[in-house]
């Protein structure tokens, strides 16, 4: 069963920060675009995909390693900024 936080993502572009649902994942993906940011306060490399995902409308997605879980969130209708911030709650 996967697990499920609350995120907060900074915009690097805007400053405005956004909450976000993050759950957990079995695997890391093994095809995506790296995205140069933070995590919890410290340099972070995410790993980004994109897809249709449960419906037909294309969305994106940010994978990173939390301890012993890989998690992933769903950042809407674009990839995750570079210099983006990410903090789990």
């Amino acid at each position: 069963m996967a697990k499920i936080r609350s995120v907060t993502i900074e915009d690097p572009r805007t400053g405005k920060c956004g909450r976000y649902e993050a759950r957990t994942w079995p695997s890391m993906p093994k095809r995506y675009q790296e995205r140069a940011g933070t995590l919890n306060g410290k340099p972070y490399l995410f790993l980004c995909t994109r897809g249709a995902g449960r419906g037909a409308i294309t969305r994106y997605y940010a994978y990173a390693q939390v301890g012993d879980d890989i998690w992933y969130v769903d950042t809407g209708n674009d990839f995750l900024q570079d210099g983006a911030a990410v903090d789990f709650a």
